[in-house]
Formats: structure tokens, sequence, C-alpha cells
């Protein structure tokens, strides 16, 4: 099944509106009566002829595309309004920015990776963690994928009736300061707390990760949950000795992703080839220099970074896990211990 493509129905109107999110007119005629029954549509045609009328509902059908008719829009019930497809379908290529940037016109977020230009397909198929922890890994919202065996077939997969494919989270402000204002309260020194659009939010890391032309290289590891103070200032200590002795490295990273996990341990860990489901932190040594001179003692430093993570984040009897879509060391065949 392809996703709708609604502009194609004002092409066949003679009088008739079509109205899409984000154009004049759309959020208004969106209102109802009670406000208990309105639904956000994917798009909203306004009627002027019978012809037209016709030709909605035959279009309708040919598309498999669900309708709701408002007359005055006075019932309670919904029955007048209809619930827009939360739901989109990447193909080969896209990254990050190709699904955040035309969702948000129609008020939805992706759950997928933390910087914008990610590609979709590796980062699902990986796993898939992001900000948005509360619905779990990306992966967990796939609805289903297309896959070209080595044999040249082509199946697709999926656990549910075929869709489309990224389930999507239609957030609201309500739902933001429920779950941000105990951290509000706190009043940070340097307050730069702000709403923001969500797809921005995948562009926070942009000017520390958007270049390219250097050696960027990442490491993956995890630890334990609360972060503890002692394992902070040790692996700090460790990465300002590298950047201070590295020329070129001042973009390197060392990032502690605090994010609830509790949605992604639902998920039994054999629904999926993820196997970090448990409600440990990821940390990721991003790691970026200059030349290839410089390659040998980079990489010593990432895999000792992460032998630290092991024996003072986990301990010498912890069970050691990374998230593979940032175990780059590992997956080009140089081990990360």
């Amino acid at each position: 099944m392809s996703p709708i493509d609604y502009t194609t129905l004002r092409g066949e109107f003679v009088d008739s509106v079509l109205l899409l999110p984000g154009v004049d007119r759309f959020e208004e005629s969106l209102h109802r009566w009670s406000t208990l029954a309105e639904k956000k549509s994917a798009a909203v045609a306004l009627m002027q002829t019978t012809q037209d009328i016709s030709t909605t509902i035959k279009w309708a059908v040919r598309n498999n595309a669900p309708l709701a008719v408002k007359g005055g829009g006075h019932a309670t019930s919904g029955s007048s309004s209809i619930k827009g497809d939360n739901t989109v379908l990447p193909e080969g290529g896209c990254i990050c920015e190709d699904v955040d940037m035309p969702a948000t016109d129609y008020g939805l977020a992706a759950v997928r990776g933390t910087v914008k230009h990610t590609g979709v397909g590796g980062l699902t198929l990986g796993g898939g963690y992001g900000w948005r922890g509360r619905y779990g890994l990306s992966i967990d919202n796939l609805i289903y994928v297309t896959f070209v065996l080595a044999n040249g077939r082509v199946i697709k997969v999926s656990k549910v009736p075929l869709s489309f494919v990224v389930a999507f989270y239609n957030g609201n402000k309500e739902d933001f300061d429920a779950h941000c204002s105990k951290l509000l309260v706190l009043e940070p020194v340097m307050n730069t707390v702000r709403e923001m659009l969500y797809y921005l939010v995948n562009t926070v890391l942009n000017d520390q990760w958007n270049d390219h032309g250097t050696r960027p290289a990442q490491n993956a590891a995890s630890g334990q949950m609360p972060l503890q103070r002692s394992l902070f200032r040790n692996t700090f200590n460790k990465w300002q000795e590298f950047v201070n002795r590295i020329e070129g490295s001042n973009q390197s990273a060392l990032l502690y992703e605090i994010f609830s996990q509790e949605k992604t341990c639902e998920v039994p860990l054999t629904a999926t080839a993820t196997v970090m489901r448990n409600p440990k932190m990821n940390v990721l040594i991003s790691i970026r220099w200059v030349t290839n001179e410089q390659d040998e003692v980079c990489l010593a430093y990432s895999r000792s970074m992460s032998n630290l993570l092991r024996e003072e984040g986990e301990g010498a009897e912890g069970n050691f896990e990374a998230y593979a879509n940032y175990s780059f060391l590992t997956r080009r065949g140089i081990p990360s211990a």
C-alpha cells in the first residue's frame, strides 16, 4: 500500500476547495460544536457541488482513503470528524530530516535518532535510540519493511497487517508540560530551556557533526543508572587529556544518553534483533582528528575509553553491551575493547 497523495483530489474538483495542513482555514475547518469530537484530519474538502461530492467519494474508494462527512458539526460522537493516518513511508536513502520536515507540517514527529542527517533505514534497523525514550526505539515503531534478499527476491516483513511504515507520535504542549514541569522549576543558573518544534531537536548537534572532511570515528559503551560522579569525572579527565594532546580533535565528544528505557524494556528480546533492552544508558564515544598519521593513537584512545567505561561503569561482573549503530570500531572489524 502506498501513501495517499491528497493533492491529486484537488485536480479533479470543478468548484470545491481542498485544504491541507499549514494552509489558511485548515485549522478552522477542524472545529466542531464539541471539542471532544475534533480530530486532526489529513485533508479537508469544502464541497460546493454535488458533482464534486460524487468525485470525492469515488476518489476515496479508489485510493482506500477513510472519509467522514460534516454537516453542521454538532454530533458529539465524533462521526463528523476523522483522524489522519499518523504514518509515513520513507524510501531508500531518506535521512531523518526528510521525515522531520514534512511531518511537522502535520503536527507529527517520528521516533528516531538524535541528529537530522542520519539515514532512516540504518538507524531503524540498528535499533534507533533517540530523544523520545517514552516511545521506545525506532524499530519498535516500525510497521513493515521491504527487503531485497541476496537472491534478488523482494519481501515485505511486518508484525501487523500492512499499513505504512513508521508510526508517529502526535505531541502537544500539555503533554510536554506534564513531563517537563518538574525539571523546569529547578531554575538553572543559565536557563536555555524553551519550547521548540520537534524537528528542531534533531538539529541541536548539527554544528558538532554536520561537517564532512575530517576523520570521525564512533565507539559505544553502556553504563548503569544513575550516573556515578566518579565515572563522569574520570571519563571527562580522559577526554580532556585527549583533546588537549591531539591537534584538530576539539570536536570530539563523550555523550551520556540519559533517556528513559522503560518503554524499550517492555518489548521482548525475541521480538527484534535489538538486544539492548535494559535500564542502562548508552554512551557514545565520538572522536575526530585530521590526518591519517593520527589514526593509530586516536583509535587506541577510543578503545581505552571504552575499557574505562566497562570497568568503572559496569563493574568486573557487569554485562557489557553497546548500541550497534554507535559501534563503528566493532563493525569495521577493529575490537572495541
